[in-house]
């Protein structure tokens, strides 16, 4: 089956071309709440550009495996976005209606990141799967579900991982046209909720295969819930918060033999659990609203020994308009970018050294997105 999907370009004003056609990197995006814009900086270069976009809806979503392009998401089209000559191909969803009868649900890049892959659900027994191809009109079908699911990654060139919801892990061979069991359905301990981080999303399938952490619902700030303003907070949500126990830190469970760590951050509540590329360490971010100011903080959790290390002088930030901000792994999970009093920095944690970012990102950046490539001199756009 074929469907043809309309392609706009837009050429986008940016500053200095030629800087970005010359990337040493790692390059960091990141869209300023309610901005029309995303800005970049290329850590090798010190260069910080801005691009411009239709409206202020589109948020970044991912990068290319090459790290050249950047998969964005308006309010009515996905588009990419090439980060050497800030140019957009934008392609409406509205394209697929009369054939999907469904928006897009999730995207992801293909293997050599040439195509995308989405996600498109029906009804509860009616999810597909299409590979899109935007620079050549096209989509194909790939999979057809009879339950809710969804592609996560693909593992190969020929090899897909998608999940059921609520259910087992599988990957679909595009060759063989077979579907095989990758990981069963997790067997949680029953008090963990719903707000579960898992490594599966990871590049290290090794680890993938066994580490996983949860955010226990033990704290209303760190089960990512958005709280509303006091005037909008009804008796019954009220309820719904004072129902949650308030514990303070985080489990991490070991699917090899179901045991559970539980790993006490000062006493505190926490904000964030963000796991790292290699799966080897958790940066864990306390609540800021319920902890004092010497307890707050970010920390870095490292499953080996399981250390938990303080990155001292920087407190987590909060800002009651906004919410939480986000820490954000670099992708050799030695560094860490987070927001300060002064503006975000990147640190460090071999050499525990902090580099100021450009004052470009003094701004309300919820999180931080940062290129898969670290040197591009090897691999240039």
């Amino acid at each position: 089956m074929l469907l043809f999907v309309v392609i706009f370009e837009l050429y986008l004003p940016v500053k200095d071309i030629q800087a970005q056609s010359n990337l040493v990197g790692p390059v960091l995006v990141g869209k300023p709440i309610g901005a029309d814009w995303l800005t970049f900086e290329d850590v090798g270069t010190n260069e910080t550009w801005r691009v411009d976009l239709p409206n202020s809806s589109v948020m970044p979503v991912s990068w290319s495996p090459s790290g050249c392009d950047l998969l964005v998401h308006g309010s009515e089209y996905w588009g990419i976005l090439s980060v050497a000559n800030a140019e957009l191909d934008e392609f409406h969803q509205a394209s697929y209606i009369s054939v999907i009868g469904k928006f897009f649900g999730d995207m992801i890049w293909s293997f050599d990141g040439q195509s995308l892959t989405a996600t498109v659900q029906l009804s509860e027994s009616d999810v597909r799967i299409y590979s899109l191809t935007p620079n050549k009109n096209v989509a194909n079908l790939i999979l057809s579900l009879n339950e809710s699911g969804r592609a996560i990654e693909w593992l190969s060139e020929t090899e897909l991982l998608y999940w059921i919801v609520g259910g087992d892990y599988y990957v679909w061979d595009t060759v063989t046209r077979k579907s095989y069991l990758y990981k069963h359905k997790l067997q949680l301990p029953s008090d963990w909720g719903s707000e579960v981080y898992l490594s599966i999303e990871s590049s290290s399938r090794d680890l993938a295969a066994r580490y996983y952490s949860v955010n226990t619902l033990r704290s209303y700030i760190s089960a990512s819930q958005e709280i509303p303003s006091p005037e909008y907070i009804s008796p019954e949500y009220v309820a719904t918060l004072e129902a949650i126990p308030k514990i303070s830190g985080f489990d991490v469970y070991d699917s090899n033999d179901g045991s559970t760590n539980h790993i006490d951050v000062r006493e505190q509540f926490l904000q964030f659990l963000v796991w790292s590329p290699d799966s080897k360490r958790i940066a864990v971010t306390t609540d800021p609203v319920n902890s004092s100011d010497e307890l707050n903080g970010i920390y870095v959790y490292r499953l080996a020994d399981q250390s938990l290390q303080p990155i001292e002088h920087y407190p987590a930030m909060f800002n009651r308009e906004y919410g939480g901000y986000l820490p954000s792994w670099l992708p050799d999970s030695n560094s860490l970018a987070f927001n300060t009093p002064d503006g975000y920095v990147i640190y460090n944690l071999i050499t525990k050294k902090a580099i100021k970012l450009s004052e470009q990102f003094d701004g309300f950046y919820m999180s931080l997105d940062w290129s898969p490539i670290i040197d591009y001199r090897q691999s240039a756009c």
